[in-house]
């Protein structure tokens, strides 16, 4: 591993065939994609996840990543938001967080990625009761904590819904 005050690089091994290489900058976003995805040359799909909680967000961008994800990570809304706006490539899954600090809410991000790509699916996560919310913007909802496999369902789902 390479840590600087500013990054992080971290080569870690999904088994002894597959190794997969995380980049940090600043806390904002980083990409992830598992190389033993590459070398099966299936489709890549894009995923960004907004969370507030540091470990909450390294462990969704791991699961999506060994999961065949290309995955962009933004600590709050407003990082989201930048990232949604600068992003070359379009986005077919985000999974954010509803409540965090900053201007930008879950709700936000939503809005936004379908102003910017209709066709991107949304996943809203929170420990707090906002299921009504969630359903009332037309975005499936998963309750924190969840397991990797409660995250890879609902991704699945939210992507059938397209």
């Amino acid at each position: 591993m390479y840590r600087s005050e500013r990054a992080r690089i971290e080569m870690t091994r999904l088994d002894r065939y597959a190794p997969l290489f995380e980049l940090e900058l600043d806390d904002d976003v980083y990409p992830v994609v598992s190389a033993d995805h590459l070398a099966r040359r299936e489709p890549v799909r894009r995923a960004l996840v907004v969370d507030d909680d540091p470990a909450l967000r390294r462990a969704a961008t791991r699961i999506l990543g060994r999961a065949g994800y290309q995955v962009l990570e933004a600590c709050d809304g407003d990082a989201a938001i930048r990232l949604i706006d600068l992003s070359d490539h379009t986005l077919d899954l985000i999974v954010t967080d509803i409540n965090m600090p900053g201007q930008a809410s879950g709700y936000d991000v939503v809005a936004h990625a379908r102003l910017r790509a209709p066709k991107t699916a949304t996943l809203l996560t929170s420990s707090l009761p906002d299921a009504e919310l969630s359903a009332a913007c037309g975005a499936p909802f998963l309750w924190k904590p969840y397991t990797a496999a409660a995250l890879l369902r609902a991704a699945h789902e939210a992507l059938g819904l397209r």
